[in-house]
């Protein structure tokens, strides 16, 4: 079985592949025997706006503040490469011979954060359940 590395950033996930024997670079991210490793790069989730949750936010109402879902919700950036970097995450995540996904964001909770939202909301879309650990490197 496989070690799903992310990392905050593509530069990191860099450093840790020359870390690592043998590793060989597919679409944006490389493997070996033992490990895949890929990055995030920023937030790529945003919590929903007021009328992501109800159409009747659109129009914008004194009597409707403060606002608290129920449950805070996520969806993805709009931005570009956005998608098709969380399908990739998606996909390694998804893999059957991955067992262990290590987040390996920054050593600051902004790092934890941005790693574990992408983990745990895709565990929630897909149902998935497996191992989380959490590794910290400074590279010098």
């Amino acid at each position: 079985m496989k070690k799903l590395i992310i990392a905050e950033k593509p530069s990191v996930a860099k450093e840790l592949m020359k870390c690592l024997k043998k590793c060989t670079k597919t679409k944006d991210y490389y493997e070996n025997q033992e490990f895949i490793i890929t990055s995030v790069f920023g937030h790529i989730l945003e919590l929903y706006k007021m009328d992501d949750y109800n159409d009747e936010y659109k129009i914008w109402n004194i009597d409707d503040l403060p606002f608290f879902p129920k449950n805070f919700e996520w969806k993805l950036k709009k931005q570009n490469g956005i998608k098709e970097r969380y399908n990739l995450i998606k996909e390694l995540i998804s893999r059957k011979d991955v067992d262990i996904i290590i987040n390996c964001g920054d050593n600051d909770r902004e790092g934890e954060v941005l790693v574990n939202n992408i983990i745990y909301y895709i565990f929630k879309k897909l149902k998935i359940e497996k191992k989380v650990k959490r590794i910290l490197f400074y590279l010098i």
